[in-house]
């Protein structure tokens, strides 16, 4: 993580502030966001304890003309905790008045089960499969996700569990569906064996960083049919309106996604996803929600040979080579045809060329049968 002093030096910010924000748990991200804010203040030309109603009224109308409202909302709200921490745990007469529009504009558009299938189809690196499942189905925050390590994972007879720690402390994740694509790439890992190593391993040997999950993540999605805006945070929002529809209650919300036990997060989610409103007029239909319409769509393929749980999108089994479907059981049955085919062809080549090699091979066979039988009368005796 950074260190507070280094962020401070090229920042408005005091680096006091900042080592209260880490002593508080805050991540790197929050704590460069707050250096980002307070430094947009720097086209006022003073010192932030100087700072008029006036100045903040004409940086708050340069930043309607510059960003979205979330982005407003975030600069604004760093800049009037920052002030307020400076001016001894009172707002200033400077922001006192400073609207912020704390509105949660959730994602117009989120990902659905298929295509979250897809993009792990589209891409080429195990880690990057084993990535996309993590992100989607633990929901974690991406800041969350790329400081995993190996330690965190632990795999049991259900599946495995995952350790975050995040804005709310240490959490324990269930994880099913990411289970086969995790086991693979952590079996690949060139440390799997450290349990201090991070998962996501860059081509440099450290940790993937945000920007890099971001870029990846574009590039898969470049592979797809998707036309949405794919982003490592709607991974996350797509989760949560699923789990929501799915009946998961507010409470284990709160818990899986790390929300504070007074968040209303949980109920954005129900409403966004339509849930109580969709019962509700099924109900008046006379149409009953079964039990079943709310279990989750389940693509881990177990083998029906040995029984082994695989990635969604294996063909044959990764621990006996079975097939996991027709169509790939008629490319074994093909296979082995042609195989025997290559055989026979073999036979016939070594039988015209080379007709001794075929006498010798049937009496060596013929030796080692009568020595094992010699073998085994003795064993007897």
């Amino acid at each position: 993580m950074s260190d507070p002093q280094a962020l401070a030096q090229d920042s408005l910010i005091e680096e006091d502030f900042l080592y209260k924000l880490k002593a508080n748990n805050m991540s790197e991200n929050t704590l460069k966001n707050y250096c980002t804010s307070v430094d947009k203040l720097k086209t006022l030309d003073k010192k932030p304890e100087n700072l008029t109603e006036k100045d903040i009224i004409r940086w708050s109308a340069n930043l309607q003309e510059k960003y979205a409202e979330s982005t407003q909302a975030l600069y604004k709200n760093c800049v009037k905790r920052y002030l307020k921490w400076l001016n001894g745990g009172e707002y200033p007469d400077c922001v006192k008045d400073l609207k912020v529009n704390n509105k949660k504009n959730l994602p117009k558009e989120i990902l659905s089960h298929k295509e979250i299938k897809q993009m792990t189809q589209a891409a080429d690196k195990q880690r990057d499969r084993a990535m996309i499942w993590a992100a989607y189905e633990s929901g974690c925050r991406p800041g969350e996700l790329v400081e995993m390590k190996i330690k965190h994972v632990e795999f049991d007879r259900y599946g495995a569990k995952i350790m975050v720690d995040g804005k709310t402390g240490e959490r324990r994740i269930r994880v099913v569906e990411s289970v086969p694509d995790l086991r693979t790439w952590i079996s690949m890992h060139p440390n799997g064996d450290d349990p201090e190593a991070y998962i996501w391993r860059s081509r440099k040997g450290g940790n993937l960083q945000l920007r890099g999950w971001y870029r990846n993540l574009q590039r898969i999605v470049e592979k797809t049919e998707i036309k949405k805006h794919v982003y490592p945070h709607l991974l996350r929002h797509s989760r949560a309106t699923h789990l929501a529809a799915k009946g998961v209650n507010e409470a284990q919300m709160r818990e899986i996604f790390g929300w504070e036990k007074d968040s209303d997060m949980p109920s954005v989610y129900v409403h966004l996803s339509g849930r109580d409103t969709d019962e509700a007029v099924l109900n008046l239909y006379g149409i009953q929600v079964t039990e079943s319409d709310n279990q989750l769509e389940m693509s881990v393929r177990k083998c029906s040979f040995c029984g082994h749980e695989n990635s969604p999108n294996a063909k044959f089994c990764e621990e006996c080579n079975g097939p996991l479907d027709p169509q790939a059981a008629g490319q074994t049955d093909e296979r082995v045809r042609e195989q025997e085919g290559h055989v026979s062809e073999l036979l016939e080549f070594i039988k015209e060329n080379h007709p001794k090699a075929i006498v010798e091979f049937y009496e060596e066979r013929e030796r080692s049968k009568e020595l094992a039988e010699l073998g085994e009368s003795k064993a007897k005796t």
